[in-house]
């Protein structure tokens, strides 16, 4: 189970080895506007809840779905800056944009990955990515990541 958090924290925080994720677009019943208004992306957010589903060769090898163990946290500001902190130690900026539905996040390293917010309202942020490939040596894997954020600020 460590191996799939770490590799998803990775992934979201550090953005080195994800190029593109896809997902489900979703609407919120609560609040019919849409997921791209980038007002309501502003502010502080920590993730309550995550699943992920990791598969070798088509065999699951770890999978989980409850809540999120630690603290991470995603301040989105107003100028385009996203600062990703986990359990109070780890800090990494990156910039964002929002289009519609689709969350691109840039580290600055120029690394690029993109997600499709499922959800998007003042107090509720959940998305969701998909990831298929195969390793060097032959193995193919398939990983299946979902996040839920609750704003704070």
């Amino acid at each position: 189970m460590k191996k799939i958090r770490n590799y998803f924290v990775l992934m979201m925080v550090a953005l080195m080895s994800v190029a593109s994720f896809t997902s489900c677009n979703g609407d919120d019943d609560d609040d019919p506007e849409s997921p791209a208004s980038n007002s309501k992306i502003v502010g502080t957010w920590r993730c309550t809840h995550e699943k992920y589903i990791y598969k070798e060769n088509g065999k699951v090898v770890e999978e989980y779905d409850g809540p999120y163990e630690g603290i991470l946290l995603y301040e989105f500001t107003s100028k385009g800056i996203l600062i990703m902190t986990e359990s109070g130690e780890d800090t990494e900026m990156a910039t964002y944009t929002l289009s519609g539905d689709k969350l691109t996040i840039t580290n600055d390293e120029g690394a690029t990955g993109v997600v499709y917010v499922k959800k998007l309202n003042k107090n509720n942020l959940e998305f969701e990515f998909t990831d298929k490939g195969t390793y060097d040596d032959g193995t193919t894997y398939e990983d299946y990541d979902y996040a839920k954020f609750e704003r704070i600020k």
